[in-house]
């Protein structure tokens, strides 16, 4: 899922013809993998996925009852523990209440703990919308923050004008190589605040 539509990114860069609609689609898709690499995340999912964790320390701790996710969960659809069993919602808790999660709590009054039959290994099951961003119910799918968007649209608006300028000759084109662009200012002062940092 994009976090910036073609419309979306020709009204912000004034661009009022279909000429360059390939060549944006493009940088569309650069300018966002360039967000995801620099934060360490992805901010925006359309269909829920499954990961599966070990049943074993540090993944597990607290005597088994909180398992420790390895990315940002904005929404849950389904937890199975490592029984097979289906975990009701009213047996866990979300670590924090509101999303994205990074942990599952089970509820000391369910009397559960997270578990495993023959191999801890990958035993125990989450499926859910996994992004750091904003679940909107009404479309089915979590959305980034808009900083996060319009921080987008400012590295897309550069790789545009640099590729102008190449064809120009009046610059080169932009290197897209990861950790090759110095991202402009105003799109890091933007992602500062959603960059991984780790726990």
């Amino acid at each position: 899922m994009g976090y910036v539509s073609l419309d979306e990114a020709k009204n912000f860069l004034g661009i009022g013809t279909n000429d360059d609609d390939e060549l944006l689609a493009n940088l569309i898709g650069v300018a966002q993998n360039l967000v995801e690499g620099y934060c360490g995340r992805v901010f925006a999912a359309s269909a829920p996925t499954t990961r599966r964790f070990d049943c074993a320390y540090p993944t597990v701790s607290d005597r088994g009852q909180v398992l420790h996710l390895d990315g940002d969960l904005a929404r849950v659809t389904e937890v199975v523990n490592g029984n097979g069993e289906v975990m009701p919602d009213d047996t866990y808790v979300t670590l924090p209440e509101d999303g994205p999660f990074f942990a599952l709590a089970l509820r000391l009054s369910s009397g559960k703990v997270w578990t495993f039959v023959d191999d801890r290994e990958q035993a125990l099951q989450v499926t859910g919308y996994w992004a750091y961003g904003r679940w909107d119910g009404d479309a089915g799918v979590v959305v980034p923050p808009d900083a996060v968007v319009h921080a987008t649209k400012e590295i897309l608006g550069w790789l545009y004008r640099s590729y102008d300028r190449s064809l120009s000759g009046e610059g080169s084109a932009p290197d897209t190589t990861r950790g090759g662009i110095p991202l402009p200012p105003v799109a890091v002062a933007l992602l500062e605040v959603f960059r991984r940092v780790s726990r």
